[in-house]
C-alpha cells in the first residue's frame, strides 16, 4: 500500500467516526442533556488527552498566534458544535450531517483565498454535484490532520462528503430514522461526487 493510500484510509476512517457521532449526540440529547452541556464536556475530555500527549506545546509561540487560535476554536470549535447541537435535537441526524458537507466547497474556496492554493476545477465540479439534494475525538482530529498534511486540505476535505452516508445507515439502523427521498438522493450525488473530484484530482 503506497504512503498516500494510508492516508486516504485514515481520512475515510476519521469521517466514519465523525458520521456516527451525529447518532451518539442525538441519543445524548434524547437522555436529557443540552446542546451546551455535550459541547463541554466533549471539549474538556479533548483538552485533557490533549494535555497528557502534548503539554509542552499547548501555548502558541506568540501572543498574536495564541489569539488567532482562539478566535478559529471560538468559530470552528464553540459556535459550530453548539449550533450542531441543537440542530440535532431540532431534525433528524441524516439532514444535519447533510447539511454539514456543505464545509468542503467553502474550505476550498477560503483555502484558496487565503493561502493562494489553487481550485481544482474538477474538485469543484465533484463538490458541485455532492451538494445536490444537500440544499446533510482526538484520534479523529490527529488522523486528519496527518492526512491533510500529506494529500493537502482541497482533497483531504472532499472525504467530508461520505459523513452523511456513514450518518444516514448508522441513525437507520440505531435510531429508526427513515431515510427520505432527498437523502438517498443526496447520497447518491455524493458518491459521484467524491468519486469524481478523486479521481481526476490524484
Amino acid at each position: 500500500m503506497s504512503k498516500h493510500a494510508v492516508y486516504h484510509c485514515l481520512a475515510i476512517l476519521t469521517v466514519v467516526i465523525w458520521g456516527v457521532t451525529f447518532i451518539s449526540t442525538k441519543v445524548l440529547i434524547h437522555a436529557g442533556l443540552m446542546p451546551v452541556e455535550i459541547f463541554l464536556y466533549r471539549f474538556i475530555l479533548a483538552y485533557l488527552c490533549i494535555l497528557t500527549v502534548a503539554h509542552k506545546r499547548l501555548f502558541a509561540h506568540t501572543l498574536k498566534d495564541e489569539t488567532l487560535l482562539m478566535l478559529a476554536g471560538l468559530c470552528g470549535g464553540s459556535i459550530y458544535f453548539i449550533a450542531e447541537n441543537t440542530a440535532l435535537g431540532i431534525t433528524l441526524a441524516s439532514n444535519v450531517s447533510l447539511i454539514i458537507c456543505t464545509a468542503p466547497i467553502i474550505t476550498a474556496f477560503l483555502t484558496s483565498w487565503f493561502y493562494k492554493e489553487p481550485l481544482n476545477r474538477n474538485l469543484l465540479a465533484g463538490s458541485v454535484i455532492a451538494l445536490l439534494g444537500v440544499v446533510a475525538s482526538m484520534l479523529c482530529y490527529l488522523m486528519w490532520n496527518a492526512a491533510v498534511k500529506v494529500l493537502g486540505t482541497a482533497q483531504t476535505t472532499s472525504y467530508i462528503y461520505i459523513i452523511p452516508l456513514v450518518t444516514m445507515v448508522a441513525s437507520a439502523v440505531l435510531l429508526n430514522e427513515r431515510p427520505t427521498i432527498a437523502s438517498v438522493s443526496g447520497a447518491g450525488c455524493i458518491i459521484c461526487g467524491v468519486y469524481w473530484a478523486e479521481r481526476k484530482s490524484s
